[in-house]
């Protein structure tokens, strides 16, 4: 016997579902869902949603309820040199009443279909859930480590010759997009930064940062945003939001004047990926670095994906891949990767000497793992020469990056 106060919950069929972009009257909606989700104030939300964007925002309605909703994020991916026209994922949520019922997963399909429809050759997110990402074709790529380092131990510098140091303006962001350009080309697995995330990282949540440029005829060398956090009189957390040079004199600058703020004792805590420039300035032990998360990609186009990625202009090699793609079936199938003078050309054919699903292809792709050990994992299928040669050709700095989207 049903309890009088029991919830009228509604269970749809998967035929009713229909994927579509937000509209006005879906806001309120979309706001209390994803404030369930995320445990965050619900009248925070129309700031998020401006920050992204509303014709970003996309909702699973079934007969006129709102069961998932999600946030796409136009960016790209920096691997290899090249930037890789991408659309992240952010803020997937499903109401409690709505979950187990397998809306995120039609959701995502439905998102993967559009954005591929509109020519992406990728997607990435931060996954709550692997399982879910996974069955949709998403797989680990890269990584996102959290440093802490008490700001003593931070080596004293001075202003080198040609530098000048001022406090920044919102004047100046053409210039710091430029000097962190510079900076992830030079990366594997940086973000091609777009609006929103450029938006989150100069007015981040529950902080006012500041920011400090430094500027060698009047071009933005290096640039630090950062924010303090009191927690006892002689105990202050500086969070560096965004800390990135594009010369080496630049990082040197930068970790003196971040050690600058040590008389207020306490610790610079910032996210980098693995190739942090900061990390090998430092000159004793007494920092923590953590792997705090690892971001996915999903491979939409095989062939935009590898055409596009960057290579190693001093190798060449002829690859043959056997793929499976059980949403795209033009994924599918045997495929040739030609690679030379730092160029790849992909044909349809060949023997399909490695075989990988489009989950596994991922890791490979950014070079987060060797074919070898994706093979271990029982994700790929190859001879040891087979193995070797990907891995070679695919050969790039461990992947990771400094946002969180």
């Amino acid at each position: 016997m049903e309890s009088a106060n029991a919830p009228n919950l509604k269970f749809l069929t998967m035929a009713e579902a229909h994927y579509r972009p937000v509209c006005e009257a879906d806001l309120e909606a979309f706001a209390s869902m994803a404030s369930v989700s995320f445990s965050f104030d619900a009248k925070e939300a129309p700031k998020w949603f401006e920050k992204a964007g509303h014709e970003n925002m996309r909702v699973l309605d079934k007969s006129g309820q709102i069961v998932a909703g999600l946030i796409r994020v136009p960016m790209g991916l920096w691997i290899a040199g090249n930037s890789i026209p991408t659309v992240g994922v952010s803020g997937v949520a499903t109401p409690p009443e709505s979950r187990n019922q397998g809306h995120c997963k039609e959701m995502m399909k439905q998102f993967l279909i559009e954005e591929k429809s509109q020519g992406s050759p990728l997607s990435s997110l931060y996954a709550a859930t692997f399982h879910l990402y996974r069955s949709v074709g998403y797989e680990h790529a890269g990584a996102w480590r959290k440093v802490e380092v008490p700001l003593q131990l931070l080596p004293r510098t001075s202003l080198p010759d040609g530098l000048e140091l001022r406090e920044g303006s919102p004047d100046d962001l053409p210039a710091i997009k430029s000097c962190y350009e510079k900076r992830a080309r030079a990366s594997n697995g940086m973000l091609d930064r777009g609006d929103y995330i450029w938006k989150k990282m100069m007015d981040p949540h529950q902080a006012k940062p500041r920011v400090w440029v430094f500027e060698s005829s009047k071009e933005v060398e290096a640039y630090v945003v950062l924010s303090a956090k009191r927690k006892s009189d002689l105990d202050v957390d500086y969070t560096l939001h965004d800390i990135q040079s594009s010369t080496p004199r630049g990082y040197q600058a930068l970790v003196g004047f971040v050690r600058s703020f040590y008389s207020m004792g306490g610790q610079a805590i910032w996210h980098s990926g693995p190739d942090d420039p900061i990390l090998p300035l430092l000159p004793e032990r007494g920092f923590q670095v953590e792997l705090e998360d690892e971001w996915m990609i999903r491979i939409l186009d095989v062939r935009a994906a590898l055409e596009q990625r960057g290579w190693p202009k001093g190798r060449s090699g002829e690859l043959h891949l056997q793929i499976k793609d059980p949403l795209f079936e033009d994924n599918n199938g045997s495929f040739i990767l030609n690679v030379e003078n730092g160029q790849a050309k992909v044909e349809q054919g060949g023997q399909g000497d490695l075989e990988l699903s489009i989950n596994s292809l991922a890791p490979l792709y950014t070079a987060h793992r060797s074919a070898e050990s994706i093979a271990l994992s029982s994700q790929a299928k190859g001879t040891a020469e087979t193995l070797a040669l990907a891995t070679a050709l695919f050969a790039a700095p461990a992947p990771g990056m400094p946002d969180m989207f």
